[in-house]
């Protein structure tokens, strides 16, 4: 099954305050001598094991790039950006990449306000011997970059959306004004034996929304 995911630190699943659902997370004893572990969500474990438990799925094994790896947990199924349904996820632990990757992103959960956070972030981690900060960014700041992507994406469309809105517009005006026609002598009759204006807005309302 294709999946989303990647390496991941101890506290990554609390940071983003996503909660898991069985087992536990990565904890020290994951380290690369120890057994190669794995965290997958429900939606993964939904489609790999349908039926099961989660508690029953701790302990079972799933392959990842040739090697086999315990599932020491089931994490609640979410979406980075939120606007798209969760998808599968299988998650390792940092500490047993083969190799230390060039480049990662680290993920900071304040208890205030980010915005003076981040000027501290890059201040420190400048300081250490052989790190560069390639950008500090907030989830703020994420959700409106992708807003924004998806606005110039559909912004193209908006003549056609305009011009199929005042299409329909018309088309429901002139099919309302034909039934009403029809119906004149009826609502001249109405009128006659004493029904009001509040009656005949109802009278129309109701058969408009029946056709």
């Amino acid at each position: 099954i294709p999946a989303r995911g990647g390496a991941v630190g101890p506290s990554y699943f609390a940071t983003l305050g996503v909660p898991m659902r069985a087992g536990r997370a990565f904890g020290d004893a994951d380290s690369a001598n120890g057994e190669p572990v794995a965290i997958v969500n429900e939606v993964l474990a939904a489609q790999f094991w349908p039926g099961d438990a989660l508690q029953s799925v701790l302990g079972r094994q799933i392959w990842i790039d040739g090697s086999a790896r315990a599932v020491v947990g089931v994490v609640t199924a979410y979406s980075m950006p939120a606007i798209q349904p969760p998808r599968p996820s299988v998650f390792t632990a940092f500490a047993q990449l083969p190799a230390p990757p060039d480049h990662a992103p680290f993920m900071i959960r304040p208890a205030g306000d980010p915005g003076p956070l981040t000027q501290t972030v890059r201040r420190e981690l400048a300081a250490m011997p052989g790190l560069t900060v390639a950008g500090v960014t907030t989830i703020d700041q994420i959700k409106l970059i992708i807003g924004q992507e998806l606005l110039v994406g559909t912004f193209p469309l908006f003549p056609l959306i305009a011009t199929g809105m005042l299409l329909t517009a018309a088309g429901i005006y002139g099919v309302l004004a034909f039934a009403v026609s029809r119906r004149a002598t009826e609502i001249a009759v109405r009128v006659a034996v004493g029904a009001t204006r509040r009656d005949l807005l109802r009278l129309v309302a109701l058969h408009s929304l029946r056709m």
